[in-house]
């Protein structure tokens, strides 16, 4: 029993290590997505357990979901390593910050859900991010048209 404790064990370490890797590092800023991962989840959960709504393909759907995140967060890091080297990292971090909030918006609905009040302060903020967010999306230019060959030799 012992040893498969310590095989158990060591496979998670080695799967932390690689996620670790994979994702840029394991540092404030992951953790605390991490935890608003597992609070999201968790409300969500409460929430649809107090509507009567619980049921596993939703559940499921919910950590593929949380998954997925983790993978963005992956693949923002390593392309702006490619684009920036070490600067790339702000693009993880940019990220991070995205998911984040996104999280925290979906814990303070699923507390109302649930008939819990939020502190208003709370609400303001993520009135006030949602505000900003949507202000620096309008200041992004649109996509412009790859140029068409216009010199068409007959």
């Amino acid at each position: 029993m012992l040893e498969m404790d310590k095989f158990y064990a060591g496979f998670v370490f080695v799967i932390g290590v690689i996620g670790s890797y994979l994702l840029g590092g394991w540092d404030l800023s992951m953790q605390a997505l991490g935890v608003l991962v597992v609070f999201d989840y968790i409300t969500g959960m409460s929430a649809s357990i107090h509507e009567g709504k619980l049921n596993s393909h939703t559940g499921y759907k919910g950590i593929m979901k949380k998954v997925v995140i983790f993978i963005v967060v992956g693949a923002a890091y390593w392309v702006g390593k490619l684009a920036m080297g070490d600067g790339g990292k702000y693009l993880r971090d940019g990220t991070i910050v995205f998911y984040a909030v996104n999280e925290l918006i979906s814990i303070i609905e699923n507390v109302s859900r649930m008939g819990i009040p939020v502190p208003d302060i709370l609400v303001r903020t993520i009135e006030n991010v949602k505000n900003r967010e949507k202000k620096v999306q309008e200041d992004i230019p649109p996509p412009t048209e790859p140029p068409t060959n216009q010199n068409k030799s007959a």
